[in-house]
This record gives C-alpha cells, structure tokens and sequence, in this order.
C-alpha cells in the first residue's frame, strides 16, 4: 500500500536537500546519512496514508522530520556543552531549507 503514495520530484528533491543541510550545519559532527533520506520518504508515505491521501505533501515531511532525524545526527561536542539539541538543529534546517512550490 505505501509503494502506491506519490511523492514528486522537488519534493525528493527536498528530502535530499533536508539530510544534507545536516550535514553541512555547522552544529553537527556527523548529519544525516542516505538511510535517513529513506526513512524520511518512507515516514513520510506512511504519514500521508495515515492523513488519508496517496500523495506527499510538504508538511508531511516536517511533521516526521524529527522523529527521523534526531537520533541520526551527532553534535558538536562545543554545541552539546552550549546545551544545543538535535532537535533544535533539526528547526533550523527546516526553516532554512526552501519548501518547493507545486507545479514549479
């Protein structure tokens, strides 16, 4: 049943861009890896059926994003001691990040 939910190519591309923003964060040791992108696709499907629809949306993403990501990323240790947390890392990538507009 999840094989059959739909995700476009920006918004691929967008879970793409989400992992990888971790791994350029400059809080972050270690961001996420391609596994974390699957998982964020796959939550995401499963999100959407949950919400009814065979389709992804933006929010569908943000709203598993830090159930995903969270243990995947490893801080600084100077970003722990500041008392930084992967979810707070994970905030900032979500703000930063450009949500694609549909149809463009």
């Amino acid at each position: 049943m999840i094989k059959q939910v739909r995700i476009s190519d920006e918004l691929i591309t967008y879970i793409i861009d989400l992992v990888e923003a971790t791994r350029k964060h400059p809080h972050v040791r270690l961001g996420g890896s391609p596994r974390a992108m699957i998982s964020l696709l796959l939550t995401s499907k499963a999100n959407a059926l949950i919400e009814g629809r065979d389709y992804i949306i933006p929010d569908d993403i943000k709203f598993v994003a830090k159930p995903v990501l969270r243990h995947r990323i490893i801080l600084k240790p100077e970003a722990e001691f500041e008392g930084i947390t992967p979810d707070q890392v994970i905030d900032n990538v979500l703000q930063k990040t450009p949500v694609p507009t549909p149809g463009v």
